[in-house]
């Protein structure tokens, strides 16, 4: 595929430590270094914006809120700057002190950190995922997450987390020094966790290709579309092809997509279903 620099992009980097407005006359945005959102502030992402990132850049929320609401018609891209796996770039992280996801009685999406609408892909191989989520709960709605080296989205720590509508395909997150699960999602030492309506499709790790779960609780699985996914391990005879994936001290989950395959270790009530 040939690439075509545009005649006009503005060039970001660095700190940004008061609120920031990435409008679309301005787009393309440039990374030519990671950005980190600090000291409270909040960037907002408007709708059509694509944000191109050198390689090993990447958006960090360090102490902030990332607002980044695209629309159907005009989704939010996060690509690397430059063609080919050499170039690829270090994907979105949230940290602890970012601004969790506020929701309204009825379920509705009031404030906070938000990833809506949104097309990633082109992210290197590394254990943090795509989207990395550390001791916080953004809302990720409706977003495209694809053809990235790592898992789609990767979470540790977090209580409220929302991961709705998406599409999560062709994402590898396979390792030769180490054992990476969870190609699609993979989720660590969480509770009160919703993954719904989602598709995860042709995603590759070593197992729980489509969703792994380890050491959470009260997580709700329901309502996705999961297919084609591959794994290269197996555990107590069982392959850990597609499917999730639940591991060490998983109680008190909800899994509503029994058709798929399941693999359960220290379960009290988890059967294999192929």
């Amino acid at each position: 595929m040939l690439f075509v620099r545009p005649l006009f992009a503005t060039n970001v980097g660095g700190f940004i430590t008061t609120d920031a407005h990435w409008q679309l006359a301005d787009s393309p945005f440039i990374a030519t270094s990671s950005v980190l959102v600090d000291n409270g502030a909040t960037l907002t992402i408007d709708p059509g914006v694509e944000v191109r990132f050198a390689p090993t850049s990447g958006l960090v929320v360090v102490d902030g809120a990332l607002s980044a609401r695209g629309t159907a018609e005009l989704p939010i891209t996060f690509v690397a700057d430059q063609p080919g796996d050499v170039q690829r770039w270090n994907g979105i992280r949230l940290g602890a002190n970012s601004a969790d996801a506020i929701y309204d009685s009825e379920g509705s999406f009031l404030g906070g950190s938000i990833l809506e609408h949104v097309d990633l892909t082109g992210v290197a191989s590394h254990r943090n995922g795509s989207i990395r989520i550390e001791s916080t709960n953004p809302f990720i709605h409706a977003s495209v997450i694809h053809n990235n080296l790592s898992s789609a989205i990767n979470v540790i720590d977090a209580n409220g987390l929302r991961i709705v509508g998406n599409k999560l395909e062709d994402n590898v997150a396979i390792f030769t020094s180490d054992h990476v699960f969870g190609g699609g999602i993979a989720l660590d030492s969480s509770a009160d966790v919703l993954i719904s309506d989602n598709e995860i499709t042709n995603n590759t790790s070593q197992g729980g290709s489509a969703i792994y779960v380890t050491r959470s609780n009260e997580v709700s699985i329901t309502g996705n579309f999961i297919e084609s996914n591959k794994g290269n391990r197996s555990r107590g005879g069982k392959p850990a092809k597609q499917g999730v994936f639940l591991w060490f001290d998983c109680r008190a989950n909800e899994l509503a997509d029994k058709r798929y395959y399941f693999w359960a270790y220290a379960q009290d009530y988890f059967l294999w279903r192929s």
